[in-house]
């Protein structure tokens, strides 16, 4: 029988219990059928055999058990060198755990990030108009000028050097007015066109309206325009880059604004996206202000979407896993259960009290 190699002395013999179509597709060159003796999709364990050191040890996981316990609770069934741990959890998620852990909520965008690009372009340009007369006179644009930028609506190719000028003049405009120059970036982003230029400038900018908590209606547009920033391959990097900046600016927001719940949690749910699409997310900072966030939000729906993400990125990713372990999620958890929680909601709460309970 044919073995597969996991490290020197760690060996994979064989399988039982599951489906084993995706494996086979992705290891054409070194599968062998002999490996497989009994497949069934429905199966709620598999068991394996690891040879190590020439000797088999047969090995169990369970639907919904975590691969870091199973691995702790092998070697010490068998008495073995803890040396050997990283290679047995290596192990246990490449060959096993992906196979009987449970399925991800179909909310979680694993493939997409999670954006929100609804905006009646019409009374947009009827906003603009409105704001423009408004504003002191110096800050004005001609009507020309306003038809120019709200071509961004039409998705150009490129976004013209004057088209950013005069947007920039908009986001300029007093708070009382801004509002439409913000809906209409926070759109425009889906435009193949947009510049780094632009999209550098309008990214601080929008940091600047969370830093000084502006108007509950423009900080929520400004938040749900950093959620969309993911949308862009250059947008999602500056995400990255100043995450932590984000987090401790978000943190301080929500606090004071029950509007931005909801984009909170999508803005949560999409940096655990980037973590799927193997962007540099600090696991430690994300989980430590996710936690933090779990605290403070209170809308059901939001609240929901934060454990699925939760509950994703601990089934998926080892490392949140063992992070959120060490920041004591449990007890942060146990506050929760005074929160109204709807059907959904609570079948997650239910599970991730569970999984992290001492």
């Amino acid at each position: 029988m044919a073995n597969l190699n996991v490290d020197d002395d760690v060996v994979f013999k064989s399988i039982r219990g599951y489906d084993d179509s995706h494996y086979k597709e992705s290891r054409k060159e070194s599968y062998d059928p002999d490996v497989v003796e009994s497949w069934s999709s429905e199966a709620k364990d598999i068991e394996a055999f690891i040879n190590i050191r020439g000797k088999n040890y047969k090995i169990r996981l369970k639907k919904d058990e975590c691969p870091l316990q199973v691995a702790t609770k092998f070697i010490n069934e068998n008495n073995l060198h803890f040396a050997k741990y990283d290679n047995i959890v290596r192990f246990i998620e490449r060959h096993i755990a992906d196979k009987v852990l449970p399925e991800i909520h179909e909310l979680f965008p694993f493939e997409e990030y999670n954006v929100d690009f609804n905006v009646d372009v019409i009374s947009l340009r009827s906003k603009l108009y409105k704001s423009n007369e408004l504003v002191p006179e110096p800050q004005r644009l001609s009507r020309e000028d306003i038809d120019k930028v709200m071509l961004l609506t039409k998705f150009p190719e490129v976004v013209t050097q004057e088209q950013f000028q005069l947007l920039n003049r908009i986001l300029n405009w007093n708070d009382d007015f801004k509002i439409p120059g913000l809906e209409l970036f926070s759109f425009a982003i889906q435009t193949g066109g947009v510049s780094n230029e632009m999209t550098d400038l309008v990214f601080h900018h929008l940091l600047q309206i969370l830093k000084l908590e502006k108007p509950h209606a423009i900080s929520t547009l400004a938040l749900k325009t950093l959620c969309n920033y993911f949308y862009l391959k250059e947008g999602a990097v500056l995400m990255v880059k100043f995450q932590k900046k984000i987090f401790n600016m978000v943190e301080q927001a929500v606090r004071s604004c029950e509007n931005l719940h909801a984009f909170t949690s999508t803005l949560y749910m999409n940096y655990a996206v980037a973590v799927f699409k193997h962007l540099l997310v600090s696991m430690g900072a994300y989980c430590l202000s996710l936690q933090k966030i779990t605290q403070i939000i209170k809308n059901p729906h939001s609240m929901f979407k934060l454990f699925v993400t939760i509950e994703t990125m601990c089934i998926r990713h080892t490392s949140a896993y063992l992070t959120f372990k060490s920041l004591n999620l449990y007890s942060t958890l146990v506050t929760c259960k005074e929160h109204e929680l709807d059907y959904k909601g609570n079948v997650i709460f239910k599970k991730l009290l569970k999984r992290f309970k001492p």
